[in-house]
Formats: C-alpha cells, sequence, structure tokens
C-alpha cells in the first residue's frame, strides 16, 4: 500500500476515534454504564479476512490510532463468510466492546449484524466500503472508490493505444463494485479498449491466479499480437 493511502487510513482513523470518545458520536444514542469500569476501552475489528494483506496493513493503522489513546483493540477474521462475521458481532459485544470496525463481507447482507450491534448500543463504523443499510451505520470510513476506478482506467488510456481487458470482481464488495464501474465508465466510448472477459475472485489472491489464468486461456486475443491490461483486484 502507497505510504500516502497508508497515512490517508491512519488520520481517517484517528479523526473517527476523537470524533467518537470526545461525545460526538452521542447521537448514535449508546450507552456505556456496563463498561465504564474499564480503564482502557476495548474496540472490536472484524474483516472479511485477514488472509488478504491489504486488511492486515489496516488492522495495523487502526491498532495504532486505538493503542495511541491508550486503548486495545480485537481483531476477527470471518474468512468471507456472512454467517460468521455475524457471529463475531455477537461475541465482540459479549466481550464488552465499546465500538466495533466493520468491513464487510457481504455489503447488502450486513442487517442482521447491524441490527444486533443496534441492539446492543453498540455503535459501526464501515471500513473501506459502505453498506445498503446504511441508517444502522455511525460512520463510514473509505477512499473514493469509482475516483480510483477511473483513475486506473485513464492510466491505461495514456499508457497504451489498445487493450483487450480481463476483470477481475467481487460482486459482494460495494468498493470493488464503485471501482469496477469507475474503470468501465472511463472506458467506455474509447474504441480499441475492449473488455473481453470477466470473473469473480472476492478479491482475493489464491482465488484471482486461477482465474486469470483460466480468462487468458479463454482468450488468447489477449496475450497475442497485442498489448494486454490484466485488472487485478486483490482487494474487496
Amino acid at each position: 500500500m502507497p505510504s500516502n493511502e497508508r497515512r490517508f487510513w491512519y488520520i481517517a482513523i484517528t479523526a473517527v476515534l476523537l470524533l467518537f470518545f470526545t461525545g460526538a458520536s452521542a447521537l448514535v444514542h449508546h450507552d456505556f454504564s456496563a463498561r465504564q469500569d474499564e480503564s482502557r476501552r476495548k474496540i472490536g475489528a472484524i474483516y472479511m479476512t485477514r488472509s488478504n494483506p491489504f486488511y492486515e496493513i489496516i488492522d495495523e493503522e487502526i491498532r495504532t490510532a486505538v493503542e495511541n489513546h491508550g486503548d486495545v483493540l480485537i481483531s476477527r477474521d470471518p474468512a468471507l463468510s456472512v454467517e460468521r462475521q455475524t457471529e463475531e458481532v455477537k461475541n465482540l459485544i459479549d466481550e464488552g466492546v465499546s465500538l466495533i470496525f466493520l468491513n464487510p463481507v457481504d455489503w447488502q447482507r450486513m442487517g442482521p449484524a447491524l441490527e444486533i450491534a443496534h441492539a446492543a448500543h453498540v455503535p459501526v463504523i464501515t471500513i473501506d466500503t459502505n453498506v445498503q443499510d446504511s441508517e444502522l451505520v455511525a460512520a463510514t470510513v473509505e477512499s473514493d472508490n469509482y475516483a480510483a476506478g477511473r483513475s486506473c482506467a485513464e492510466h491505461l488510456l495514456t499508457h497504451a493505444d489498445h487493450a483487450n481487458i480481463l476483470l477481475l470482481k467481487h460482486s459482494e464488495a460495494r468498493s470493488a463494485v464503485d471501482r469496477i464501474q469507475g474503470f468501465c465508465d472511463a472506458i467506455a466510448g474509447h474504441d480499441g479498449f475492449t473488455i473481453v472477459g470477466e470473473a469473480e475472485c472476492q478479491g482475493q489472491l489464491e482465488l484471482a491466479m486461477p482465474a486469470a489464468q483460466a480468462l487468458l486461456a479463454e482468450h488468447p486475443e489477449t496475450t497475442h499480437g497485442r498489448r494486454h491490461s490484466l485488472r487485478r483486484r486483490w482487494r474487496a
């Protein structure tokens, strides 16, 4: 991850924590009475997976911000399972967390987990992507994923005069959907730039590599006689 992006995540998370712990997030109607006796607040973080290095870096930045505030971070890995992610929300609430950072496995299916946190008066901050049930979220920390997709396309258009393009997608993650949409919108109407194939890979390297190999085998025109671009989406 570029240093400027790491800086973005650290500053954004620090700002959210300062806002939260100085009382501005009282608008969320939470109640910490059962946890006030602890000298260090417990903060939860649940990622869609920890096998992706991107989320390890995000975890490091959140942990730094939390520990600099004198609190403790408890991280969980549901391994791309919505059901396990929902269960982890329950478990963290049982452990007495005051706040949960949530990187949703599926942006459209997080309602039950968010309802659990809402009923327990534990605010949820979604990271790297938003969710369909946004009214149950206290805040969202994300970059402009649509603009990021457009930037990738603009870089390609600047450095190539034509390309057959393969897309690796992660449709369960709104952030990935937005990046793909931004990319597709930016290349639309440019002669010589054609999307010839696409496949789902859940943003995981171990799934992306065989998916890419299969696409390349199906579309030999991407590797013979032309410059080509493989649109890699290791992130969610």
